[in-house]
Parts: C-alpha cells; structure tokens; sequence
C-alpha cells in the first residue's frame, strides 16, 4: 500500500475560508459604506474621461503580458518547452478563473491545462509554487518603502491610523494563518520537498533565465502601478515621487488580495488598500473614484485578455488539426 497523500482536513480548509472571506466581506462593507457616505453627501461625481482609461488598461495589459511571459520562460528554465501561444493561450484564460470563489481557480486552471498538454505535473507545480514565492517576493521588496511613508502619515494625520490598523490585522491574520498551516500539515511540506527535488535539477544556465524573469516581474509590477497613475486625470500623482509611492501602495494592496483566500481577485481587500493609502495625496472623493476605476479597467481588461487566450488556444487546435491532415494526406 502506498504512502497516504497529506491533505488539508475538512476543518483546515473551513477556517481558511471564514478567514479569508471574512476579510473580504469586511473591506466590501467598509468599502461599500464610504461609497454611501460620499454619495449621500453628494460629494462623489464619477468622472469619466477616455484617454486616462485608456492609458490605465493599455499598461494594465502590458504589465500581465510580462507576468505571463515570465511564466512562460520559468516554464522553459524548468525544461518544459511549449510553444509561446499554447503558454499565453493558457494563461490568458485561466487567469479569469481568479474572479471564482476561493481565489485559487486560475492557479488550479493553468496547471490542469499545461499537464493535458503532456508536461510532468510535479514540474508545473514547482513552477508554478516557484512563480507564487517570486512574486510574494518581488512585490514585498517593492512595497517596502511604503513602510516608512505609512509611520510618517500615521504619525501627522489621524486618518492614516485606519490604514495602519487595516494592514496589521490583515497582515497579522495572515501571519498566524501561514504558521498555523507550516506546523500542522504535511502537505505544505510536501511540496516544499518537491520543490527543493527539482530545483536541485535545475541547470547553472538555467537560473540566469529565472533571473531574468525575476526582472521582468519588476516591470511588470511597474506596468501595474503606472496604471493606477494613468487614472489620475488631474496629474496630482504625475511625478517621480507619488508614482514610486502609487507603485509600492498598488504592490501592497495586490499581494494582500492576492494572498487573501476567498477573496476573488482580491475583492474588497485591494480596494480599501487603495483607498486609505490614496486619501492622504489627493482626498477621499478622488481615492474613491480612481479605486472604483481601478477595478473596472482591470476587469474588463481581464475579459479582453480571456478572449485572447480563447483566440490564441483555438488557432493552436486549429494548426494541430492541419498538420495532422498533411500527415495523413
């Protein structure tokens, strides 16, 4: 009989969920409140202007066309070669799965679809964990200088305490939830174990190229937060010194929502994020309207991409389909 494969008991996988969910539901209804405020007050007038959206989705776009292509290349360093359409075709369609319950689909999704495409699974999953602990990574070192800027404010505005407070009960909540599951299970540790096996494969040349796609996270983590500054019609955020500020507070507010479990696509979680760390620079209404904004252009950019990968995985099946009719013929 073989050995009996760890997994997360019924219990684990509830407290998870009311924990991430539960986060979520808070900031909506937080969120949502404020939104009510404002428009009760009528001081909340949606300005819609074409060319910041635009702008805003266009670097929204290229900021996940470098996410997937660096998944494309720790694909290739991991000596799994697929063509390039079949990768982004995958991950383009996938990637909407995050907007399902539990906040895990497109990760579940993309390392279905490139087994089927006859890939080791165990290799897909190191990548794939590998890619999770370079993001984590990448966008924790970005948002770092966020730190300071949040003591500052905390300590000249009053209203920056809720946004302080916010991100030491998420990050608390967190903190304890990753230690809870590190001592208790054995499927953390198993995967870190098959991590560790196949790395140890990994060619000298071959870390060059994870290196590489550890750069292109930096830009497209950049992309990201020149998006959110594409927003701001009034130019208040145009400079040197507010875009690096936008882009470590984009970076916080997506790794939180990306590490929130339950929380589709970060729902809720990024918004109040965005709005406390925006206030401070240019007021509630204008935080507010860019925070909506912001989840409008990249859910409907999310939609365009989906599409995409639809087009780019049916031209794959199509020249398949084509080249086994040469063979035949």
């Amino acid at each position: 009989m073989g050995q009996k494969k760890p997994r997360f008991s019924g219990k684990s996988k509830a407290l998870i969920a009311v924990l991430g969910g539960g986060i979520a539901i808070a900031c909506l209804i937080f969120f949502g409140l404020e939104l009510r405020k404002l428009f009760a007050d009528g001081q909340l007038a949606m300005h819609l202007a074409w060319q910041p959206i635009v702008f805003s989705a266009l670097f929204y776009c290229i900021s996940y066309a470098c996410f997937a292509y660096g998944w494309h290349l720790l694909l290739k360093a991991m000596g799994i070669e697929l063509p390039l359409r079949i990768n982004l075709g995958i991950h383009a369609t996938t990637q909407f799965a995050k907007y399902l319950p539990g906040n895990i689909g497109h990760h579940v999704g993309r390392a279905g679809l490139t087994a089927r495409t006859g890939a080791p699974l165990g290799t897909v999953v190191t990548a794939m964990t590998l890619e999770i602990l370079m993001v984590i990574a990448v966008l924790g070192l970005i948002g770092l200088p966020l730190l300071s800027r949040w003591l500052h404010l905390l300590a000249t505005q009053s209203g920056a305490t809720r946004l302080v407070v916010a991100g030491g009960l998420i990050a608390a909540a967190f903190g304890l939830s990753l230690i809870y599951i590190f001592r208790t299970h054995a499927w953390i540790h198993a995967v870190m174990g098959l991590l560790r096996a196949q790395l140890s494969g990994v060619r000298v040349r071959n870390w060059a190229l994870i290196a590489a796609v550890t750069c292109i996270m930096v830009i497209g983590a950049n992309g990201a937060g020149a998006s959110l500054v594409a927003l701001d019609a009034s130019g208040n955020l145009h400079t040197f010194g507010n875009f690096a500020y936008m882009l470590s507070l984009y970076s916080v507010a997506f790794l939180l929502g990306f590490l929130t479990p339950g929380a589709p696509a970060g729902l809720g979680v990024r918004e109040v994020i965005l709005l406390e760390g925006l206030t401070p620079l240019i007021g509630r209404e204008a935080s507010l309207e860019l925070t909506l904004l912001a989840r409008l252009v990249s859910t409907i950019s999310d939609l365009v991409i989906f599409v995409i990968g639809i087009a780019l995985l049916k031209l794959t099946a199509n020249l398949d389909k084509a080249g086994n009719r040469e063979k035949l013929a």
